[in-house]
């Protein structure tokens, strides 16, 4: 992208405080989680930062997933999100934690037949924070790094795409042409 995504102007505010404010209207506690030394925006006082551990930095979100679990309760529920997906809701994450019932994970789902990169959405998903730990804690130590092995693992309600109150949360901006893109369609 040629900077942070974190730091990407967004509707007034950076990617990253587009992402934070539906989270901080629904979860009762946000974290955030960097590589170690990363500069960020400015965050309120009631976000906690984590950093990735230095032997597992830039390992990919199963890493992060992982040290900002250890920032919660065991007995909550979190609702993963990614900076660069600055179309968040609180409506969509109440939604999610609805969607969560009486399993450990919860996840958007692409149908079988789908076009798309990703037949699940793990950046998306909800779970369950002492389910989730353990899950985590033994997919690192067989040396894996995918999320979605953590939703495999645990019991999970698959949740239809089509079913999602407004499908553009899911939509991120990963390529400075996503971006410019979604800059396009704000005016």
């Amino acid at each position: 992208m040629g900077r942070p995504k974190a730091t990407l102007p967004w509707q007034g505010k950076t990617m990253l405080e587009a992402v934070l404010e539906p989270l901080r209207v629904c979860c009762e506690v946000v974290v955030v989680v960097a590589h170690p030394g990363q500069i960020l925006p400015t965050l309120p006082a009631e976000v906690v930062r984590v950093d990735d551990p230095p032997e597992l930095d830039d390992q990919g979100p199963l890493v992060g997933v992982h040290a900002g679990l250890f920032a919660l309760d065991a007995n909550d529920a979190v609702y993963l999100a990614a900076t660069d997906k600055p179309h968040l809701t609180a409506r969509h994450v109440d939604w999610m934690f609805e969607r969560l019932g009486d399993a450990d994970a919860a996840v958007p789902v692409e149908p079988p037949d789908s076009q798309r990169r990703h037949h699940m959405h793990p950046l998306a998903g909800v779970l369950r924070v002492g389910a989730a730990r353990s899950a985590i804690s033994q997919l690192l130590r067989e040396d894996e790094r995918a999320l979605r092995l953590t939703f495999e693992r645990l019991r999970c309600n698959e949740v239809p795409v089509s079913t999602l109150p407004d499908p553009d949360v899911l939509r991120d901006c990963n390529t400075p042409a996503d971006y410019e893109a979604a800059l396009r369609e704000q005016d």
